[in-house]
């Protein structure tokens, strides 16, 4: 019972939810990486050739680069402790 204007106003309020609720979800799938590390290995070549001169390309290169070395050594210890056992 609802006048036309105020239906379409309704269905317009259901549409932005929907796509809002949409693009939640979407950036949420793309937050959650499954190798986060890869991803912004993935990122960061471009960059490194693009902004090569600055050195906020380099500070993030050393980021994901000791990031990276410090998950393989956590995964070395782990594997060392599982031997002990």
């Amino acid at each position: 019972n609802l006048a036309p204007s105020e239906l379409k106003k309704l269905r317009n309020k259901q549409r932005k939810a929907k796509r809002k609720a949409e693009q939640e979800s979407a950036l949420q799938a793309q937050v959650q990486a499954e190798d986060p590390l890869e991803q912004a290995l993935k990122f960061l070549q471009p960059l490194r050739t693009l902004a090569a001169d600055r050195i906020d390309t380099h500070l993030m290169a050393f980021e994901i680069y000791i990031r990276k070395v410090l998950s393989y050594e956590s995964g070395v210890n782990i594997t060392r402790k599982v031997k002990k056992c």
